[in-house]
């Protein structure tokens, strides 16, 4: 069952809003293992949708609620993002039904839990509410391995899904091999998120890379500004 976002927060002045998107689209963000930029990557991608004016919603999965937390510290005067966190696996494939036909969001980023292959088949329902999925990883062999072989499990669903390298080094050769690893094993995402102090402190202030201002924001926000372009592509939002 869908539950209240967990408060009315509102934007003092919201951006120019594109057109009304119809469907809702809900856009997934799952991996085998913890520590891959997943809930990162939900609450930075969330936040460039509200600052381009789409009626944005995240629901978090995750039994740590670390997206909740980032959540409950977003400040009045940023734009907008309403927020599920009191949704179980076994409830979110009909939290999702019931929160698309409001018609109040355009967009959904959903944060799962990591590893949940205990509840595959809960997992399965919620991947049939998708547009599109995304799944982090490290450019470390063993992160490889494990979402290899999760992105055999989405694509059993026949959902249009990529894999993410985040927290990446680009001057090391790891990354390229991650690269064509990840590309043998199914469609990767052409940009890469890399491991910058200015998104770690994000967290703590309730923000998005989309928030900061100043060169070092400007920096920091360059990479998941394309992964976000490609999501938009993806699913056929206006650019």
């Amino acid at each position: 069952m869908a539950r209240k976002p967990s408060s009315s927060k509102t934007a003092a002045a919201a951006p120019a809003k594109p057109s009304e998107i119809s469907p809702t689209k809900v856009v997934l963000l799952s991996s085998a293992k913890g520590g891959s930029a997943k809930t990162t990557t939900t609450r930075n991608l969330a936040a460039l949708a509200a600052r381009d004016g789409y009626r944005v919603a995240t629901i978090d999965l995750d039994l740590q609620r670390t997206l909740t937390r980032w959540w409950n510290r977003r400040p009045e005067e940023l734009p907008a993002i309403s927020h599920f966190d009191k949704v179980t696996m076994a409830e979110a494939a009909e939290a999702l039904k019931e929160i698309t036909e409001l018609g109040e969001f355009d967009l959904i980023f959903v944060d799962t839990p990591p590893g949940i292959e205990h509840d595959s088949e809960q997992l399965r329902h919620v991947l049939r509410r998708a547009e599109l999925v995304l799944i982090p990883t490290g450019q470390g062999g063993e992160d490889l391995e494990s979402v290899a072989e999760w992105m055999k499990l989405v694509r059993q669903q026949n959902r249009p899904a990529f894999f993410l390298l985040c927290k990446t080094e680009r001057d090391v050769s790891s990354l390229g091999e991650a690269r064509h690893y990840l590309s043998s094993m199914g469609k990767l995402c052409p940009h890469d998120v890399r491991t910058l102090q200015a998104v770690m402190r994000t967290y703590f202030e309730g923000k998005g890379v989309a928030d900061l201002t100043g060169k070092l924001g400007r920096k920091a926000a360059e990479d998941y500004e394309a992964v976000w372009n490609f999501v938009r592509f993806e699913l056929g939002l206006e650019s």
